[in-house]
């Protein structure tokens, strides 16, 4: 994530194509509140062989709802009763608990053995959630194709989940031409069928003009509404733009509460937003240390930009006592999770032997991977490392292709040192 005061373009962050979400329905013919005011005729009705009963009374104990004490287990094991009584949808739903591991011991088959069931007896959200496993490639072989058919079912059949993640794989061109109309489409229908997700994929489309003409106020209504629904990326990408002043009054205090509840609700962006915002002051009292303790959150829970911040803070020892060795270990993880610039960092470090042992041959592959990542200092330090024979067999030619890379990324320097060495060799 960046976060710069000002300057650069806005970039949001979509949800990814592997969206499940656990939904139960009550009981048919009665009410919500008429089917939880009584969770002993429920228990009563299930013993005696009414599925949804159980499949109600499940959804009271997976919720802690009516009096009745949250308990996951006791869910999952009425769900599995619901399921084989013949209730889809608790077939569904205990498909969803064994995914995330929450009353049963996490186990991806089968998990796919009961989406599939689910799927295979008309409900919707099952072929979605199927879906799922076989874009993953989770707990079943990966199969795109089959991913597609089972998203576009469950859209047909009114399922939001469907198409949303349909709209993913249309958006992202995952097994599927890219069609970023077909995708916004797809998420419009989502939002308007009630799934917050795609309420908040609906709003960066909306943000940034991808598949329709651009509206920062549809998208700032579209975000708060996601954000409304529960929906928390929707509260960070909202964020963002409170922060940006985009499509709202610039009001970085907005974005701090906005950011929280989204570190709260666990979206490490919104952690590492709140890191931003107290490095550098913006909305909040400057605050390094917890600037620190909100990237170190961020990382931890798997967004490499903010491992990037905090190995930078250990670099300089700002916030935190400098640490050369936690900032290789730190740079080494953000560059493992796509972050070119801390592979460009750790590279330097290899290259100087600065909190590692110095290793020429393994910087030149840092810079290398960098560059590949579009980085153009790497492309600069790539070309150095063959122009010097550093890590790699020294070759002008090669150099020159690089420092080339350099300068088409618009690094003035890059420019400078291939036309400099290549006046050498004339």
């Amino acid at each position: 994530m960046l976060l710069e005061v000002a300057g650069s373009a806005m970039t949001l962050h979509s949800l990814p194509h592997a969206l499940i979400v656990m939904a139960v329905l009550v009981t048919v013919g009665a009410s919500p509140s008429q089917a939880a005011d009584s969770p002993q005729q429920l228990k009563t009705a299930c013993e005696n062989g009414a599925p949804r009963a159980c499949l109600v009374l499940a959804a009271i104990h997976a919720k802690g709802m009516e009096g009745v004490k949250q308990d996951h287990a006791r869910a999952a094991v009425l769900f599995r009763k619901a399921c084989d009584g013949g209730d889809a949808l608790g077939c569904a739903n205990l498909g969803e608990m064994y995914t995330e591991g929450t009353g049963v011991i996490q186990n991806v088959s089968q998990a796919t053995i009961f989406f599939r069931k689910a799927c295979d007896g008309g409900e919707s959200l099952g072929c979605a959630n199927l879906g799922v496993m076989y874009a993953k490639g989770s707990g079943i072989p990966q199969d795109l194709d089959r991913a597609v058919e089972l998203f576009q079912e469950s859209c047909d059949s009114g399922e939001p989940l469907g198409c949303n993640n349909l709209g993913v794989l249309y958006r992202d061109g995952t097994g599927v031409t890219q069609d970023l109309s077909r995708a916004a489409d797809l998420f419009s229908k989502a939002c308007d069928d009630g799934d917050v997700s795609g309420c908040s994929n609906l709003g960066i489309c909306y943000a940034e003009g991808v598949g329709l003409t651009q509206d920062v106020g549809r998208a700032v209504d579209l975000l708060r509404k996601a954000c409304d629904g529960g929906e928390s990326l929707g509260c960070f990408n909202l964020g963002r733009m409170y922060v940006k002043g985009i499509g709202v009054k610039h009001d970085p205090v907005q974005a701090e509460i906005l950011f929280r509840k989204a570190c709260d609700d666990g979206i490490p962006l919104g952690c590492g937003g709140l890191g931003e915002l107290y490095e550098h002051g913006i909305g909040v009292p400057q605050d390094l240390r917890q600037a620190g303790k909100f990237y170190r959150k961020s990382c931890i829970d798997g967004e490499p930009r903010s491992c990037t911040k905090l190995g930078v803070m250990y670099a300089k020892g700002t916030g935190v006592a400098k640490d050369p060795s936690q900032t290789a270990d730190l740079f080494r993880k953000a560059c493992d999770g796509g972050e070119v610039q801390a592979c460009l960092g750790l590279g330097a470090m290899y290259a100087k032997g600065t909190g590692v042992k110095e290793d020429t041959g393994r910087a030149a592959n840092l810079f290398r991977k960098a560059c590949d990542g579009g980085e153009a200092r790497g492309c600069r330090n790539l070309g150095a490392s063959y122009q010097f024979g550093e890590g790699v067999k020294q070759d002008s030619v090669g150099a020159l292709i690089y420092y080339g890379k350099a300068c088409d990324l618009k690094d003035q320097k890059g420019c400078e040192d291939c036309a400099r060495l290549n006046k050498g060799r004339r």
